[in-house]
């Protein structure tokens, strides 16, 4: 299973559609991750800090969370060639076109046809779903 950055923050703080990612991330039997999804991760965090939305010592525990999931996951090594050629097919933002690659890196490493795929991104699961990934959904 490979989840971006928006999934995996749902890991860790309680937002719409927590839950269900959390167990998707339970029935999983290896997560995969970006290597661009923790400076990300954190800097999201770090923004919900600045905007009030979450206390020094809480932002500081979440990164140190998040930094200890990240690095027992399976961690991708950015293609930036396959990430240019996703993001000028299909419209992405620079690194929803990694995360995407990063997906399909996944999928070819693992030897299978489909890999389930989460992301709260309407665009990046598009352009998932144009390149054969099965998109988790909510289910409402």
């Amino acid at each position: 299973m490979y989840f971006d950055t928006s999934s995996l923050l749902k890991l860790f703080v309680d937002e719409t559609h927590t839950e269900e990612t959390r167990n998707w991330a339970r029935a999983a039997d290896a997560i995969a991750l970006s290597r661009v999804t923790l400076p990300e991760a954190s800097s999201a965090i770090g923004r919900r800090h600045r905007t009030g939305g979450l206390t020094l010592s809480s932002a500081r525990r979440l990164v140190s969370e998040i930094a200890a999931f990240w690095r027992a996951a399976i961690v991708l090594e950015l293609d930036e060639v396959h990430a240019a050629d996703l993001a000028f097919e299909h419209g992405l933002r620079g690194f929803d076109a990694v995360q995407l690659a990063a997906a399909l890196t996944a999928r070819d490493n693992a030897g299978v046809e489909t890999l389930a795929f989460a992301s709260f991104d309407l665009s990046l699961n598009r352009a998932a779903r144009a390149e054969g990934l099965t998109v988790l959904e909510p289910l409402d």
